[in-house]
């Protein structure tokens, strides 16, 4: 088949920083993603499929220096994953004899991140660092079985998968 998948998307942000004092610095910001995803199958003739999609995605990072060699930094990000357009079409691989099988109907994943890390130099170039994080996922992508789909004979063991949404996840 052959398949054309284009984008048209617009983006708008604000950011802003604040110096509270020597030891405290705020910064916030606020990103406004909307995009229509449209996708034209030509061999064999489909239904064009079109999709829109509206994001917010707010930043938050406070940074602390109680001293003057400690840093502290606590952040929560929301981030959209970008889509791969190839994983909208479908792809044969004749040495693994498998397939990636097309997914018009694919999601960007959306996660929430937090995180809090310290940080110390060491020596004039290097420094060491901790970081603890959460990030809770919707949407989450990853591969999934599509059976039933691939027939031909090198394709006997079923070996066809798509780029797919699984559910939500949280990674720590």
């Amino acid at each position: 088949a052959s398949t054309k998948v284009e984008e048209d998307r617009i983006e708008a942000s604000i950011n802003d920083v604040w110096r509270l004092s020597q030891q405290l610095t705020l910064e916030a910001g606020f990103n406004f993603e909307a995009s229509t995803i449209s996708q034209t199958i030509t061999q064999p003739p489909s239904p064009d499929i079109e999709r829109d999609f509206t994001y917010s995605k707010p930043r938050f990072v406070a940074t602390w220096l109680p001293n003057a060699e400690d840093q502290w930094r606590l952040s929560v990000v929301r981030d959209v994953s970008q889509l791969d357009f190839g994983d909208f079409a479908t792809g044969l691989n004749s040495i693994s004899s498998s397939a990636n099988v097309g997914n018009p109907f694919l999601v960007p994943e959306q996660t929430w991140k937090s995180s809090v890390q310290w940080k110390r130099p060491l020596g004039q170039r290097g420094s060491i660092s901790i970081t603890g994080f959460y990030d809770d996922i919707e949407d989450t992508q990853d591969f999934i079985a599509v059976p039933g789909v691939c027939t031909t004979p090198a394709f006997t063991l079923g070996a066809c998968t798509a780029v797919g949404n699984i559910g939500d996840g949280k990674r720590w």
